[in-house]
């Protein structure tokens, strides 16, 4: 009896040790548990912020692109237009210019030779000024022309920019 009830004793005590160490596993357990909640909920936000990001970046190269669009648009429609004032000025200093020579050499016509020999001078010298007139619209063109492949290579610069910028947000 007396061995019995020692066994019985330290069965008891046994089974107080494994429920003692069986809270001890369950209060482990929960805080684990806990613990990858936690991070389970920080890995959702941090997927969560970099799609935000991903999407703001994203955005922010559309915008530059569409900027870069409408700059070189913009540039082109500048360019277009200075062009065309520029051969409309040129053509109608030609054309003033021949009229008025005309008009100079037929008022004068009636006057001696030596005097219409100096009236076809005069004339020439105007037409050679309204040549350089012309060359200098022509050369002025030409600068608009320049100007224009400037904003052009710069708008493509800043579309290259932003896509390059899309490209490394996107990896």
């Amino acid at each position: 009896l007396a061995t019995a009830a020692k066994k019985l004793v330290g069965a008891e005590e046994k089974q107080q040790e494994l429920e003692a160490e069986h809270s001890a596993l369950q209060a482990a357990n929960q805080s684990y548990e806990a613990e990858v909640a936690s991070l389970a909920g920080d890995l959702a936000a941090a997927k969560k912020q970099k799609e935000e990001r991903t999407k703001e970046a994203k955005a922010q190269a559309e915008a530059a692109r569409k900027e870069g669009q409408v700059a070189l648009s913009e540039a082109r429609r500048e360019g277009q237009v200075a062009l065309a004032e520029a051969i409309r000025k040129g053509e109608e200093a030609v054309e003033e210019e021949k009229g008025r020579a005309e008009r100079a050499l037929s008022e004068e016509a009636s006057k001696s030779d030596r005097e219409r020999e100096r009236l076809e001078a005069k004339l020439r010298e105007q037409a050679a000024g309204a040549q350089k007139e012309l060359a200098g619209l022509k050369s002025e063109r030409q600068r608009d022309e320049s100007a224009l492949r400037s904003a052009k290579e710069q708008a493509a610069d800043v579309l290259q920019r932003a896509q390059g910028r899309e490209e490394e947000q996107a990896r």
